[in-house]
């Protein structure tokens, strides 16, 4: 009996060494997700943010007045992402393919004995003129110098991308609103009527969005912010249902909602 519990044991404390290898592996892609997901979220929510700016201010509208909330700017920037990366993405499996033919390729040469002969030769006069030209310490710093410029140019790389991905998700963001204009003069959108005693109504225009003080409404002539307080009701019309019924659909929203 002594000899089976000690037999046991032993085999417990194996099976304990033979997984810790995998336990920190695990762990170590956790920690890395862990500390992308904050980076990733912000990304998110910078392309959001620039999406909602460059779309108010195709219609003249600073951002200030309608803040937009987190989850709505994440929503945004996860689509904006979609849609800026999706066409790049056709050039990017392009890209992939040829590199990896090139790799293919250059496989195939490096297994030619005159090849692997010249990388030998080139591989000995590079450490010759390094143990003749560079003392051990100086090589030391060469590394470490040669690893924090590779830290910072990929930092670099990344406010870069960022930069660039904003600038794109606003001009995506105008560009929306550029098409929701032809669609509103075509007749091919909805639009809605504004009924207020405060100033002629009705007021016929394309609802932009609606925040806690303010609705805005764009005219072929310019946007117009009305207060909550002053509009008596908005009825908004479905072209597109309009032409399959006989009736005019309406359907009468309050500026709250």
């Amino acid at each position: 009996m002594p000899c089976t519990r000690s037999s046991r044991a032993l085999n417990v404390k194996f099976s304990i060494r033979k997984s810790l290898p995998g336990i920190m592996n695990s762990s170590r892609i956790v920690q890395a997700l862990l500390t992308v997901l904050p980076v990733l979220t912000a990304g998110l929510y910078l392309l959001g943010l620039s999406y909602h700016q460059g779309y108010l201010a195709a219609f003249g509208i600073d951002d200030s007045i309608f803040p937009i909330a987190s989850d709505r700017a994440l929503f945004n920037g996860f689509i904006s992402l979609f849609t800026i990366t999706f066409p790049a993405a056709i050039y990017t499996i392009g890209a992939f393919g040829a590199f990896v033919v090139m790799v293919i390729v250059a496989a195939i040469l490096s297994s030619t004995t005159q090849v692997q002969s010249a990388v030998v030769r080139a591989n000995a006069w590079i450490n010759r003129w390094r143990s003749t030209t560079t003392s051990p310490v100086a090589s030391d710093l060469v590394d470490k110098s040669a690893a924090i410029y590779g830290y910072a140019t990929g930092l670099f790389l990344i406010y870069l991308s960022l930069l660039s991905m904003a600038a794109l998700a606003a001009k995506s963001g105008g560009e929306q609103a550029q098409k929701e204009m032809m669609d509103f003069g075509s007749g091919r959108t909805t639009s809605v009527q504004f009924f207020s005693d405060k100033s002629p109504s009705p007021r016929l225009g394309k609802l932009v969005i609606c925040g806690e003080k303010y609705c805005a409404l764009w005219e072929a002539t310019g946007t117009t912010l009305f207060r909550h307080e002053v509009i008596d009701r908005i009825v908004t019309y479905n072209h597109a249902l309009k032409e399959k019924s006989t009736s005019k659909p309406a359907m009468e929203t309050s500026p709250n909602q």
